[in-house]
């Protein structure tokens, strides 16, 4: 491929690579990913014609004026881009296959002061990261995705997503649809963490282990619950490891409390105590229903108005409440305070 035609790929590579270039001149213009490139290619030829001196000021002016060292002698294949730049090292022998994309922050280099081969060869359509570190004569397959910020060390295989410190491949693929096809990509952002995966799955074998001991010890689970929609005593499993919610459906508030109030309230206190006892967080919300027909009614007989007699009465509960000694629950609405909320839901309902 010549001289030319290298450059054009270079060229057509940015608008293929980054959403934000919107035209030639532009690019031409402001971009130093382009810039480095477009010099390196002067400086490379330069340097294969074995000629002093100038092919290393080249790239040194390409540095001062970019950010990005690329050195002389680095092998580069075409349709290559560097993304923003700043900071991006390339080193002395250096191979980078067709269609490759670098990040700023990236260093392609040694590990030591070796003559010879000492720094990483990359394979066709490769994507390096932002700060990611590339070190040694090892091998970067085809089509490999290195995340941000990691190291590696080792030679990686075609078709890998490299991810940590030092780096390792994991076989998670992330796979984007675009306008033309359906590629393999890598989210930047949401990196699986292969050491948060593995510790994943020793809890989860730990949990499996502990529930077989319980069993073993004749003890089965926290507690044991009647599940009316199965009539069986089942383990109490919470949803989310180590956290229970809990919601009652409180009094309505237009008379003083009686036994059937002070029931539920104590078998809820229990409830709450015990789990809070076995080392579970829990939240416990019980709402108060402030207004209805028999609050009406109530504030016509007494010449007052429904809100006064929904706080009188809520005011009574919670000195019965307290001198049962029962606490009360983290959150305690009332129902006028969703009104709204309970009209959207009507609505959705019935439409």
């Amino acid at each position: 491929m010549n001289f030319f035609n290298t450059i054009h790929k270079d060229l057509k590579a940015v608008f293929e690579k980054d959403p934000a270039a919107r035209n030639i001149v532009e690019v031409i213009l402001t971009y130093p990913g382009f810039h480095a490139i477009l010099i390196h290619r002067i400086s490379h030829k330069l340097w294969n014609l074995k000629i002093p001196v100038i092919p290393r000021l080249l790239s040194h002016i390409a540095r001062f004026f970019t950010g990005i060292e690329i050195h002389p002698a680095a092998k580069i294949g075409a349709g290559f881009f560097i993304d923003h730049g700043m900071g991006v090292v390339i080193g002395e022998t250096t191979e980078i296959g067709e269609n490759c994309l670098l990040y700023q922050g990236v260093t392609l280099g040694g590990t030591g002061k070796e003559k010879g081969k000492r720094h990483p060869t990359l394979g066709n359509n490769v994507v390096v990261g932002a700060g990611a570190k590339v070190l040694g004569p090892i091998k970067i397959g085809n089509y490999v995705k290195i995340g941000a910020n990691s190291v590696v060390l080792k030679s990686v295989p075609d078709y890998s997503i490299v991810v940590g410190v030092p780096g390792k491949v994991i076989k998670k693929k992330i796979i984007r649809v675009g306008e033309e096809d359906v590629t393999e990509a890598l989210d930047h952002v949401q990196l699986p963490d292969p050491y948060e995966e593995g510790l994943s799955v020793l809890k989860g074998y730990i949990e499996r282990l502990e529930k077989r001991i319980e069993k073993l010890e004749g003890r089965g689970g926290i507690m044991r619950i009647f599940n009316s929609m199965t009539n069986q005593k089942e383990d109490f499993i919470p949803i989310s490891n180590g956290k229970v919610g809990m919601y009652a459906c409180g009094v309505t508030v237009y008379d003083y409390c009686h036994i059937g109030h002070a029931r539920s309230a104590i078998v809820f206190d229990v409830i709450y105590r015990y789990l809070k006892y076995k080392g579970y967080e829990v939240k416990f919300i019980r709402n108060f229903t402030d207004i209805d027909d028999k609050i009406i009614k109530r504030a016509q007989e007494e010449s007052t108005t429904w809100d006064q007699i929904a706080d009188k009465y809520i005011k009574e509960y919670y000195n019965d409440m307290d001198r049962l000694g029962i606490a009360r629950a983290d959150i305690e609405p009332r129902a006028t305070e969703y009104i709204e909320d309970m009209i959207q839901i009507n609505r959705g309902i019935v439409r």
